[in-house]
């Protein structure tokens, strides 16, 4: 009888131990997917960001292309330059500020000029500003350059007209902003 008791007692205390084991296995799962869905949902923000950046900076590049292209196809020098305002804008003497850090660049502000096209994936077009950089008179050119892989042109008879241009471009929300520049020589 008394080996039948302690038999009965062995097992009722057994029995609470699966339980406990069965709740710390089950709470170790759960901060494992706990951490798994917040490590991805991070994961899937910084992927977003990436685009966005991306679609910024895609959309400032059409816009200094579509910038380059009007200038090519300029036989003069427009006079709009004069006013700096529409776009276009003269050196700025003793001031502090470039153009590009000085103006309104909400597409329609009158500031800047925006891309013809539309562009799909981002919040809002593209905008340029095309700066008269003066004159430079013709080159000797040469055979060779301290950039590796790049020849530089053949000798430039007369002067060319440097225009610096600024395009800034916008991703799909306003925060993802990309600035690019070239100087163009024509």
């Amino acid at each position: 009888m008394i080996a039948q008791r302690h038999v009965l007692q062995t097992r009722y205390r057994q029995q609470g131990v699966a339980l406990i084991m069965a709740m710390v296995f089950l709470m170790i799962l759960t901060i494992i997917g706990v951490t798994v869905m917040s490590t991805t949902s991070l994961q899937e923000k910084m992927a977003g960001n990436v685009q966005d950046k991306h679609s910024a900076f895609q959309a400032a590049e059409s816009a200094l292309r579509a910038a380059e292209s009007l200038v090519e196809t300029w036989a003069a020098k427009p006079t709009d330059f004069v006013n700096n305002t529409n776009g276009y804008y003269m050196p700025q003497p003793g001031s502090e500020l470039p153009w590009w850090e000085s103006i309104d660049w909400t597409p329609n502000a009158g500031a800047a000029l925006t891309v013809a096209a539309t562009l799909d994936g981002v919040s809002i077009q593209p905008t340029y500003i095309i700066e008269d950089m003066g004159q430079l008179p013709g080159t000797g050119g040469g055979a060779s350059s301290i950039v590796t892989g790049f020849a530089p042109p053949a000798a430039v008879s007369g002067d060319a007209s440097m225009y610096r241009i600024t395009a800034r471009g916008i991703g799909r929300t306003d925060t993802a902003v990309a600035i690019v520049q070239s100087v163009y020589r024509k």
